[in-house]
């Protein structure tokens, strides 16, 4: 089951135990509202590929996860982020 938010505008996973954030989350589509997405403190491995169809987004936080591996091409098209 994918969670499919339209309208949110920020949204806190800090510190849930995140192992992968592609299988739930959909960030596909038009959801150009999430300005906001905290992501910290989790167990994420790998950029979550959806986060680069998030156009509006201005602020991201993934600190304290085990990333590696290269960050999507697509994601430098994200320019609204500061």
């Amino acid at each position: 089951p994918c969670l499919m938010f339209n309208k949110l505008e920020s949204l806190n996973l800090k510190e849930n135990k995140i192992k992968k954030m592609n299988n739930y989350f959909n960030f596909e589509g038009k959801n150009n509202s999430l300005k906001t997405l905290n992501i910290s403190f989790n167990e994420l491995d790998e950029f979550p590929k959806g986060l680069k169809n998030l156009r509006g987004l201005e602020k991201l936080n993934l600190q304290s996860n085990q990333l590696f591996g290269k960050i999507v091409p697509e994601f430098y098209k994200c320019s609204n982020l500061v």
